[in-house]
């Protein structure tokens, strides 16, 4: 009897966001920037949410590599968002900060994943 292992490798090139610094303060009535730093293989889809204590999380802004920013209408007047391709980051820039604002802030990067696949490789056993 001859028993064929067969074993395919995939290799998948994971994308990741950083944001930095951990913990921000900032004082009432200042300008804020968020920063987030992505990588991607793909055309990035970055997305900018908020939330507060004991609530569920608020969409605020989207951008993307094909330069399409959207801000929710709600914030338009003291929120932008702006994708750099160059440097791969994606900062959520917040004039006249509000006590109301303080929250934990999330940069996501729409999920993708880039595989690829090697040479199987064949073992053969006879027993």
């Amino acid at each position: 009897m001859v028993l064929i292992l067969r074993l395919e490798i995939i290799h998948c090139q994971k994308d990741f966001v950083i944001q930095e610094p951990v913990v921000q303060t900032e004082h009432e009535g200042q300008s804020v920037t968020l920063k987030c730093r992505y990588e991607t293989a793909f055309s990035a889809y970055m997305f900018w949410y908020r939330q507060k204590p004991g609530q569920s999380l608020e969409f605020l802004a989207r951008a993307d590599t094909e330069g399409t920013d959207y801000v929710v209408k709600e914030y338009q007047s003291r929120v932008s968002i702006k994708l750099h391709k160059n440097n791969k980051t994606c900062p959520l820039s917040l004039t006249g900060a509000l006590v109301e604002d303080a929250a934990v802030y999330h940069c996501a990067l729409r999920p993708t994943a880039t595989c690829r696949h090697t040479s199987p490789y064949k073992n053969s056993i006879s027993l």
